[in-house]
């Protein structure tokens, strides 16, 4: 098993590391916490054209092998990047199995669009109960009839 790195990997994990170590600062990795990522760190990665790596090629990626994705994901580990690269590398790859339903998804992320997580819906009150209404329903743990 052949595991040393091609020289195109070799340059790609030394482009991902020159720019983290001037955008993942210990300060950018701390104010990120809150949301998980920090909008100007994935700026950077996406004009070096990380976030696409896992994108299929005829979606506007670079079809980028596991190894290649893998380089990539140990860069951004070892600068403790905080930007979702990894979860936005499988993603891509599990989208890909499904052309029809993520072309869309598929094309913005390669545009350089910014991660998306699932947004709950609007939470809605619950109405009330007939008896609450009046006044009348449960009184010290007991119901009233």
């Amino acid at each position: 098993m052949h595991l040393q790195l091609t020289e195109e990997q070799d340059a790609l994990r030394d482009a991902v590391a020159r720019f983290l170590e001037k955008a993942s600062t210990a300060e950018a990795v701390r104010e990120s916490e809150p949301l998980g990522w920090d909008a100007n760190v994935w700026e950077g990665l996406t004009g070096i054209g990380v976030p696409t790596l896992g994108v299929a090629e005829e979606h506007g990626g670079s079809g980028a092998s596991l190894r290649d994705l893998a380089v990539v994901a140990e860069a951004c580990g070892a600068r403790l990047a905080p930007a979702p690269i990894v979860e936005t590398m499988v993603a891509a790859r599990l989208l890909a199995r499904f052309p029809e339903a993520s072309a869309s998804v598929l094309a913005a992320l390669a545009e350089g669009g910014a991660p998306r997580g699932a947004r709950p819906a609007p939470r809605r009150r619950r109405p009330r109960s007939p008896g609450a209404r009046r006044g009348r329903g449960c009184r010290r743990g007991r119901a009233r009839r």
